[in-house]
């Protein structure tokens, strides 16, 4: 399996943008991101005026806000070419272990799980039928989804790979923990967040449930007393 820092790097082979929505975000990723990017530019142009220059504390907390809101939208604007590319990718699925995937995912986020006391527990035995690139996108989604909303309370988070015949079901949980902020039916919305303060705002859940779907599963999430997600993947037959 090649090493995930090398899997990053390589651009997905993809094919031309296919509808209209593709076709319109294709567009604004370019149209938009040097604007953006001119914006950023001249803020930070501002922020480093000359050390004599009369500058109140007003003045830097506008350029910071005004900073910060572009970095956002840039943010933004990636994610929604992310989305674009997943149903464009040439790649076919085949047998993946993600078991294996888990532990090198893992690693990348040792560090900020160890931060926030957060184990990671995971089992999953059952090879799947998955374009592996796209699959470790998924793993990496609901991490970091929990590191971005998870309540201090949470210590545990697992992920468990259940065999139900021609398909394995994940059971992605986090202990002792409920999203309280934002409904169920709203997690898989694109840029959903629970109030107008939420600071971890994109693309993520929704990025996930496409790349299932498109490996030909399904996902969804449960009332329980646990927050978790579950989503299918057709099982390897061996």
């Amino acid at each position: 399996m090649p090493e995930l820092k090398e899997m990053a790097t390589q651009k997905p082979k993809l094919n031309p943008p296919k509808t209209d929505l593709d076709r319109f975000v294709y567009a604004i990723s370019h149209d938009l991101n040097e604007p953006l990017r001119m914006v950023s530019s001249f803020i930070k142009l501002a922020q480093s005026r000359p050390q004599n220059a009369v500058v109140t504390d007003m003045d830097t907390d506008y350029l910071s806000m005004a900073l910060d809101n572009a970095n956002q939208m840039t943010k933004m604007i990636s994610a929604l070419v992310d989305l674009s590319r997943v149903s464009r990718s040439t790649d076919q699925p085949a047998e993946v272990f993600p078991s294996s995937l888990l532990v090198e995912v893992n690693s990348m986020y040792q560090a900020e799980l160890e931060a926030r006391d957060i184990l990671l527990e995971f089992d999953c035995s059952s090879p799947v039928l998955a374009i592996e690139e796209q699959l470790i996108t998924v793993f990496k989604v609901l991490i970091q989804n929990v590191l971005d909303h998870a309540s201090e309370g949470v210590k545990r988070y697992t992920i468990i790979g259940r065999d139900q015949g021609d398909f394995v079901e994940f059971v992605c949980e986090a202990e002792n923990d409920r999203l309280k902020t934002i409904t169920l039916s709203q997690i898989f919305d694109v840029f959903a967040r629970g109030n107008k303060r939420e600071q971890h705002i994109g693309i993520g859940l929704t990025l996930a449930r496409a790349i299932v779907e498109n490996n030909g599963g399904e996902m969804w999430s449960e009332e329980q007393k646990n927050f978790n997600i579950h989503f299918t993947l057709p099982k390897a037959q061996l």
